[in-house]
């Protein structure tokens, strides 16, 4: 799927995870992706206007900045370092019914204990670290886990009105799933950040 870059529209992202298996119940899990939000927008300088975390997709709304506007790239990133993170975070819960829903043998493999791990964004490698460098004792190159679909939907909004309703159906998102019964219930939403001023999972950058 081709990706535009178009100067100052806002990328409205959905991730899917691999054959969209429920990953994102437990909230060691959403951390894993809030933390990498927050390690990439200060490495790419993007805004983050909305987001919601379900249990088997992403929904993102992002601004990119003029020196880092690829989105392709953006995504690789996250997605890669957030894929090393969850297994080693399924593993450590032993959820070995996930990982072999994820494995792609159907086998478990175990990767390196660097969960936690402090990332330097000055630290260029790190950041963009690849599934395969997480294999232990150079144990091959090839992926042992798939955790995101291999590519993503990227709509391109090209206006106020057409912004307002994709954070609307962001936001809409966990009622229509049956999740909650109202929008405030649900955690992982920047719901809550713009009608309860409820920024203590993360800070994101406001409409209005």
């Amino acid at each position: 799927m081709k990706k535009h870059n178009i100067k100052n529209q806002v990328h409205f992202i959905t991730i899917n995870t691999y054959k969209k298996i429920w990953l994102f119940k437990k909230e060691d899990l959403c951390q894993i992706i809030i933390n990498n939000l927050n390690f990439y927008r200060n490495k790419f300088s993007f805004k983050l206007l909305g987001y919601v975390i379900m249990p088997w997709h992403l929904h993102l709304l992002m601004q990119l900045s003029e020196k880092h506007n690829d989105i392709s790239k953006v995504m690789q990133d996250f997605k890669k370092y957030s894929s090393i993170q969850i297994v080693q975070q399924l593993l450590k819960n032993k959820e070995n019914l996930l990982l072999k829903e994820f494995s792609i043998t159907g086998k478990i493999f175990q990767y390196l204990p660097t969960l936690g791990t402090v990332r330097s964004s000055d630290r260029t490698n790190l950041s963009a670290e690849s599934e395969d460098s997480a294999y232990p004792n150079g144990s091959g190159n090839k992926r042992k886990y798939s955790i995101w679909m291999s590519d993503f939907y990227d709509f391109n909004i090209y206006s106020e009105d057409k912004l307002e309703q994709k954070l609307e159906y962001i936001h809409n998102n966990p009622v229509k799933a049956d999740l909650v019964k109202k929008p405030e219930d649900y955690k992982y939403s920047s719901f809550r950040n713009y009608y309860l001023n409820d920024n203590s999972v993360i800070k994101i950058d406001k409409l209005y």
